[in-house]
């Protein structure tokens, strides 16, 4: 009966991600757009017809109109189906994870917050502050709810604004943003300083991990710029749902090897 309910959890979490999904698409092309996210339908952004429900279910939808808008027939972006399937898993990595409690909650929040500024910095190179000061607030409260310290989380705010800041001067402007610091100062907020060191070589190694990639496929040059934002949403969400669990297993299998 646990087992049941254990799956149940995770399909409802994955469906209510998938959901949220759909809203993420909306605030992220809307604020691309100068438009409000909570006013009006939604719309086909080629020939602007509102959808009927029909259209608007996650992931089924995408795949029943083979990718196309019902009305015009054009293609319809993959970034719909994509995110509204990324924001499911982080739902589900969430349940996962942690107990159900006002927590979970919390950490929906923050997974939504990294995911809009990933796909925002991945398509369009930039970081609005209104995405950042967000997660800064929720990754505040979810430190504190979660009983971390708060001058660990005040510390945590200092070091990942000042490793970016210390960046942005040095090189003078190139190597980060200045949406960089605010990002890094949020997610010092949420992790504390002792995570977010973590957070940081996550991220680190996994855009070093995809730029080798790419630059084997001859997909990129090595000159070209990389948004760093996404890498850095994937290594504060990772710190924060699973940041023990990886520590624990780098402890037991890495340092005392």
């Amino acid at each position: 009966m646990l087992l049941i309910d254990r799956w149940l959890l995770v399909v409802l979490a994955g469906a209510l991600g998938a959901a949220v999904g759909s809203f993420l698409n909306v605030i992220i092309l809307r604020t691309r757009l100068g438009e409000s996210s909570v006013r009006g339908r939604s719309r086909c952004p080629h020939c602007g017809r509102d959808l009927s429900w029909l259209e608007l279910i996650p992931v089924a939808s995408f795949a029943w109109l083979r990718g196309r808008c019902r009305h015009c027939r054009k293609h319809i972006s993959w970034q719909y189906p994509i995110v509204e399937g990324l924001t499911a898993a982080a739902f589900i990595g969430v349940v996962l994870a942690q107990p159900l409690t006002l927590l979970t909650l919390l950490s929906w929040i923050v997974a939504s917050c990294l995911l809009i500024i990933a796909v925002y910095d991945f398509r369009w190179a930039l970081l609005p502050d209104g995405f950042t000061l967000s997660l800064a607030i929720v990754g505040l409260v979810s430190a504190l709810v979660g009983g971390l310290p708060p001058l660990e989380v005040l510390l945590g705010g200092l070091a990942g604004a000042g490793f970016f800041g210390l960046q942005y001067v040095l090189s003078k402007k190139r190597w980060v943003g200045s949406g960089d610091i605010l990002l890094g100062g949020a997610l010092g907020l949420l992790l504390g300083w002792r995570m977010l060191g973590l957070a940081l070589f996550l991220a680190y190694f996994i855009g070093a991990l995809v730029a080798s990639v790419l630059l084997l496929l001859k997909r990129q040059h090595a000159s070209a710029s990389i948004p760093f934002g996404p890498y850095l949403a994937i290594g504060g969400y990772l710190a924060w749902v699973w940041g023990t669990a990886i520590m624990n297993w780098y402890a037991l299998h890495v340092y005392f090897y």
